[in-house]
């Protein structure tokens, strides 16, 4: 089916012409190439450097507490596994007013 756009019918263009050239990719991380004289240089951005800071802080932080996380997952499966709302009403609200 062809749609018609602006009372313009037919298909999309091709545009991969043999004059064309192809786009340089952009990186995610926003490393940027520097101009080469002879030698390869690479240079990060700042937000590119503290990508790497976080993934390395992530990279070192300590994971769950395995048997907190047991001793919930035994106390759910048995029932006896009390919530105060109170309590998490109350975080709510002071998370809330620490955005």
């Amino acid at each position: 089916m062809v749609n018609i756009i602006d009372g313009i019918p037919g298909s999309r263009p091709n545009v991969s012409g043999t004059n064309s050239k192809p786009r340089p990719e952009s990186s995610e991380t926003g490393a940027r190439l520097a101009p080469s004289a002879g030698s390869d240089e690479v240079s990060l951005t700042s937000s590119a450097q503290l990508l790497r800071e976080l993934n390395d802080a992530v990279d070192v932080a300590p994971g769950s507490n395995e048997s907190r996380v047991n001793a919930i997952r035994q106390a759910l499966s048995e029932g006896y596994y009390d919530i105060d709302a109170g309590n998490i009403a109350d975080k709510l609200l002071r998370l809330d007013q620490q955005l």
